[in-house]
């Protein structure tokens, strides 16, 4: 096994998945996570591992399970980066903790986090994407 070896569990998962063979694409999914976690989240292949694995994990398990590898994933990938899949880590990560009940502070946090480096590194169309969910959190604490 190798740094890369999550990368390629992770895939196979996502195939696997496509072919509508949740139990087995499951399967691979909580390999890869447990490779990435043992090889560390600085290595190359973490960032993508956590954002294939991560949609799989929350078709089979609760939702909120899923929630911290995103955020941890898009962190990964900004230190490694790969500013693309942080960015998306973030906002899934961000939309997620919105709709599982987090405290809204902590999902305002997340998405100034994700629209401080969508701005930063240009990906306006995330900034759109997430402008409703962000104000919508922002009325619920009364901000806005």
């Amino acid at each position: 096994l190798s740094p890369i070896s999550p990368l390629a569990f992770a895939y196979f998962g996502s195939i696997r998945a496509a072919m509508g063979e949740f139990r087995e694409a499951y399967r691979f999914a909580k390999i890869a996570k447990a490779l990435s976690v043992k090889f560390g989240s600085n290595n190359e292949a973490a960032p993508m591992v956590c954002m294939l694995t991560t949609q799989i994990l929350a078709y089979v398990e609760p939702v909120q399970s899923v929630v911290g590898f995103h955020e941890e994933g898009g962190s990964a990938a900004i230190a490694s980066g790969y500013t693309n899949i942080g960015i998306y880590n973030l906002y899934l990560g961000a939309g997620l903790s919105l709709q599982t009940g987090r405290k809204l502070k902590s999902v305002i946090n997340n998405y100034e986090k994700c629209g401080r480096l969508a701005k930063q590194h240009q990906h306006f169309h995330v900034l759109v994407c997430m402008m409703p969910p962000y104000r919508a959190a922002l009325a619920l604490v009364g901000a806005e």
